[in-house]
């Protein structure tokens, strides 16, 4: 048990407790799961420094806690890594590390408990190994989200700020994933958010499917100081809006591609989480692209082409879907566009094959779009919140610029119509849509 209670002679919101040996203090979090109640308190207890004055014999150097303070989840909110730290006696720091990264998908895919399901199949439980040297005892799991990552800490540590590996029982049914030199020694911890790639400085140039080359455009930063999506807001330009629903409305767009359809579906209630994370707008968003799709299809005979950057800018970001009737059958034009294009600016676009990956992927940041496969199929692709940031701002357009050889709709300020044309615009598409909105 505890055999000292030392309070550092400044410190007002903590003290540290001193056990008998490192077994007896983990079992003590594992126990209490990191929080005590004492005196109506709520108490977080975490690993702490060892303390220099009572080394135990029975600590080997794989169980001695790095001097640096680990990071707490509450510290770690916005990070979807984890470091982790082999016992010394791993001899083979390679396989054991690639190991880790299996189990920790294997543990995901338990805990999802749909056998159709798996990591090899759906972006949001895979897990990419990091090792900065191959012949160091330690490394870092890239997870899709934070979520998956906090998942995994908790099954495997039983905590969700981190800690030793658990040993599983024989009649655990998880133990069979966990090889002998993991079994002992292994520790798992929060790792600082990794930082955003910076974006390549030689992706200025867009190649159309043509060969033509032409250089992405740029156009002086709006004055604008107050969202231009918000209904009640002076920016709000209403004469574009054709229909206003429970949790989000439609609105022909600025500078549209397709100047009878090319729409935005866009949250009534300002927010900036996008409409993949924002479980109050998921739904209608969703129903609203079902209804565009089918009027693109019997009004134009079209496809949709659906993208959505929800990534933070300057001025603000309220979310917005773009939805974009394109010709039929250049889904796989776009597709390998996209990802071609994608690749140049320093980011991957990967395609989701299940549900589960849109309210899992969501986080901080992403671009998700949608590739026609006519009718109402589709693929879909997406980027994590850690590239995201890679993103030009106009890239959707930008992709349909280079598909459709035509540079000039790569920037809605180079299409911008009259006053009067955008109305009558408005009026023509609020006509032709209001049978599918009933």
């Amino acid at each position: 048990g505890v055999i000292r209670v030392r309070r550092p002679p400044k410190a007002h919101s903590y003290a540290f407790l001193d056990f008998n040996s490192h077994e007896e203090a983990r079992r003590c979090i594992k126990e209490t799961q990191g929080r005590i109640l004492v005196v109506n308190t709520n108490l977080a207890l975490s690993w702490a420094n060892s303390n220099s004055s009572n080394n135990n014999s029975d600590m080997n150097t794989s169980q001695k806690v790095i001097k640096k303070r680990r990071l707490m989840e509450a510290d770690a909110i916005n990070s979807s890594t984890l470091y982790f730290r082999l016992s010394n006696e791993v001899s083979d720091v390679s396989v054991v590390s690639e190991d880790l990264r299996k189990l920790t998908e294997q543990t995901l895919e338990l805990a999802i408990g749909d056998p159709s399901i798996s990591s090899e199949n759906e972006p949001a439980l895979q897990v990419r190994l990091r090792k900065l040297d191959d012949t160091k005892h330690f490394g870092f799991l890239d997870f899709a989200s934070h979520a998956a990552a906090s998942m995994a800490l908790a099954s495997l540590t039983e905590s969700t700020d981190g800690g030793e590996l658990l040993n599983k029982q024989d009649n655990d049914k998880d133990s069979k994933l966990i090889s002998d030199p993991l079994q002992k020694g292994t520790f798992l911890h929060w790792a600082a958010e990794k930082k955003k790639q910076e974006r390549p400085h030689n992706n200025s140039m867009i190649e159309t499917v043509s060969g033509v080359k032409f250089e992405r455009q740029h156009f002086p930063v709006d004055s604008r100081t107050d969202c231009w999506f918000c209904l009640a807001s002076n920016s709000c330009e209403k004469h574009l809006v054709t229909s206003v629903h429970n949790k989000c409305y439609v609105t022909m767009t600025k500078g549209p591609i397709h100047k009878e359809g090319h729409v935005l579906v866009v949250p009534v209630t300002h927010s900036s989480k996008g409409a993949l994370s924002d479980p109050e707008v998921s739904a209608d968003v969703e129903e609203m692209k079902e209804r565009l799709r089918k009027h693109a299809a019997e009004i134009w005979s079209l496809d949709l082409f659906v993208f959505e950057r929800a990534i933070q800018t300057k001025g603000g970001y309220h979310t917005h879907v773009q939805c974009v009737p394109v010709p039929k059958g250049i889904g796989a034009k776009l597709q390998a566009t996209m990802v071609g294009m994608g690749k140049r600016c320093g980011f991957t676009l990967r395609e989701i094959n299940s549900d589960l990956s849109l309210g899992a992927l969501g986080g901080k940041g992403y671009f998700y779009s949608e590739i026609p496969l006519g009718g109402s199929k589709f693929k879909r692709f997406f980027c994590n919140s850690v590239e995201s940031a890679s993103v030009p701002i106009q890239f959707g357009r930008e992709v349909l610029a280079a598909v459709m050889d035509d540079p000039k709709i790569a920037h809605w300020k180079a299409c911008v119509l009259s006053k009067q044309e955008e109305t009558e615009m408005a009026l023509k598409f609020r006509k032709s849509f209001s049978k599918y909105e009933s």
